[in-house]
């Protein structure tokens, strides 16, 4: 497994794949952190096969032969995948699909009147990009996969999440907010933006979800509100909740984190 930490690394590696130079890659991370959208970004020039969710095993072999048919050099995303990984014969034709041969042969046995003799076999040179919140592997035959792949583990600082989301988000009353908070915080997602911003825009209160989101103390976010209320340090001592000692503790905490 392949540790990174920062949006650059990760693009890095989604691009080296685009060149169908790495036969099968797994992502993962925790929810919510924009792989997905990186992966649609990045590989959209090559016209992805991507499944998700619940996938039977006649359904994804017959749209992987359809997909082949297209193009033997296709790309295959699979994204949300306990739907998908927790069938038996679905990982049996990932295995196949997944090889590390240039040329793979992929074959449905079964006694399905559905496809014709001919129809359950076919050979492929097809790429696979796996991206999952957790990966437990549970039995030999998905250990038998997932030995396959270059298995990359992505878990960036939520300071790193915070200058991602600058590149795109809009919002900077959210943005400064969210800001704030990063240094002290390991929760932030890019969903925790998405929801302010839907809260905001209809007159919500949008404050509070980001500290709930962020698992922020209250006390810290009380010591943010003093600052804006009261002018001088002698104020915000007098009227913060804990007393003096907490007071510059806190203080000490949010301006020493970076």
């Amino acid at each position: 497994m392949i540790n990174i930490t920062s949006y650059k690394e990760l693009k890095e590696y989604i691009t080296a794949f685009s060149k169908l130079k790495i036969n099968f890659l797994t992502i993962l991370s925790r929810g919510g952190l924009g792989k997905t959208f990186l992966v649609e970004e990045i590989l959209a020039k090559n016209s992805p096969l991507v499944l998700n969710g619940h996938c039977t095993p006649l359904s994804l072999y017959k749209s992987l032969k359809y997909e082949n048919e297209l193009d033997t050099s296709f790309i295959l995303v699979i994204d949300d995948v306990d739907g998908i990984l927790h069938n038996d014969t679905n990982v049996a034709i990932l295995k196949a699909v997944c090889d590390t041969k240039d040329k793979k042969t992929v074959k449905y046995t079964s006694t399905t009147r559905l496809l014709s003799e001919s129809d359950k076999e076919f050979q492929t040179s097809c790429k696979t990009i796996l991206l999952t919140n957790k990966l437990t592997v549970c039995d030999d035959n998905l250990t038998a996969l997932i030995t396959r792949a270059n298995v990359i583990n992505f878990n960036p600082s939520d300071i790193e999440i915070l200058s991602f989301l600058k590149t795109f988000a809009k919002d900077k009353e959210i943005i400064k907010f969210i800001e704030t908070y990063a240094k002290i915080s390991k929760k932030l997602n890019l969903r925790v933006y998405a929801r302010a911003l839907e809260l905001k825009n209809s007159n919500l209160n949008w404050k509070q979800e980001v500290l709930n989101s962020m698992e922020v103390n209250p006390t810290y976010a009380e010591f943010d509100e003093l600052k804006s209320k009261y002018k001088t340090e002698k104020e915000r001592i007098t009227n913060f909740s804990l007393g003096r000692a907490s007071y510059f503790r806190i203080k000490k905490i949010l301006n020493s984190k970076k």
